[in-house]
């Protein structure tokens, strides 16, 4: 069994990384320095909600949800085997 232990977006001018047990980190070329949300990430799932394939659900540790989709661009998903 698998379990998603990071999921980050990257994009040529923006870049959001979401780790469990850590900060939410978002970059931005926009920006002159580097965003961190002091939200911690809980969870991180993989879940049907769109139907059209996997999307994932990001939870953090205050309970907010963050809905990532399968379609969305720069997306990369970090696995880690669980024993």
């Amino acid at each position: 069994m698998r379990k998603i232990i990071e999921l980050d977006i990257i994009l040529p001018y923006y870049e959001a990384m979401y780790k469990v047990g850590k900060e939410i980190i978002i970059k931005s070329i926009n920006s002159s320095k580097n965003c961190s949300n002091e939200e911690i990430v809980k969870e991180i799932r993989e879940t049907n909600i769109n139907c059209s394939g996997n999307d994932y659900l990001i939870t953090t540790e205050t309970g907010k949800e963050i809905w990532i989709f399968e379609g969305q661009l720069g997306l990369q998903i970090i696995w880690e085997n669980e024993n």
